[in-house]
This record gives structure tokens, sequence and C-alpha cells, in this order.
């Protein structure tokens, strides 16, 4: 089985920087590059995307806005002599 020497005096070159560097103060990045411990960087969460996650807009039973031959009714607001402001509704349509 091959053993691998330990590196202790051995220099590298760190490939972001170009400084030559202790062998064993070198980390691989997930970019696959070998670059000194100060200088390296953990992949940033957003570069692996999360699982497409279903998000449907459709609804299971939809109902519609109103019957068909009725009337939803109207609102408008509307200001006295005084300057009082009042709101008005015509529910119509939704009697009973």
């Amino acid at each position: 089985m091959a053993k691998y020497a330990s590196g202790k005096f051995a220099k590298a070159i760190c490939d972001r920087t170009g400084w030559e560097v202790p062998y064993n103060q070198l980390k691989r990045e997930w970019t696959g590059l070998m670059v000194h411990r100060s200088v390296w960087e953990p992949k940033h969460p957003q570069l692996t995307p999360r699982k497409h996650i279903n998000d449907p807009q459709a609804l299971r039973n939809p109902r519609p806005d109103a019957a068909p031959g009725r009337d939803r009714g109207r609102a408008w607001i509307d200001e006295d002599a005084d300057g009082g402001t009042f709101l008005f509704t015509d529910l119509t349509g939704w009697t009973n």
C-alpha cells in the first residue's frame, strides 16, 4: 500500500493568491482549488438551489364570483353639504 509523505516541510502555491505557503495549510474549496486556509471560502447556500416545491396556483373547487343572474350589489362614497363622508351600499341582489 502506498504511503504519502506528511508534507511537514513542503511548500505549495496557493491557487487563489499565488503565495508560497506550507503544504499542510492548504484546503480544497468546492471549486476544486487548493487555497491557503486564510483565503478559503465555503460554498454559498444560494449556489445550491432547493428542490422544486410544488406551489399550485389554482383552487381545488373554485366558485364563481356570483350566481348567474344575480346582481353583486354596488358601493359608493358620497359627501354631504357639511363635508361629511358617507359610504353607501346597495346589496339588493343578495337578499333571499
